[in-house]
């Protein structure tokens, strides 16, 4: 077996360096770019029209609104919070 980084961890590097491979990847596993945009409409509350996902990388033709992107900002920092992470 081999134990790796969190996946945290890994998801901060992958973001902070733009991996779009890496970012399909992982986008893969949690549903692709459908499974992205459920999870905003579940947990995070934005409606169809404040989200349009193509790809999970960003690259495409993915939409979101100012207004969506700060609840997604607010919802993350909230998440990260409990479970004493942060942004940086």
């Amino acid at each position: 077996t081999y134990q790796s980084s969190p996946l945290i961890k890994i998801l901060k590097g992958i973001n902070a360096y733009s991996n779009n491979e890496m970012t399909h990847v992982v986008g893969a596993r949690v549903g692709g770019a459908p499974g992205v945009q459920q999870y905003l409409y579940r947990k995070v509350g934005l409606t169809p029209g404040e989200v349009s996902l193509q790809t999970t990388s960003g690259l495409g033709g993915n939409a979101v609104t100012p207004r969506a992107v700060t609840k997604i900002m607010r919802y993350t920092m909230t998440w990260l919070a409990k479970q004493k992470l942060g942004l940086n």
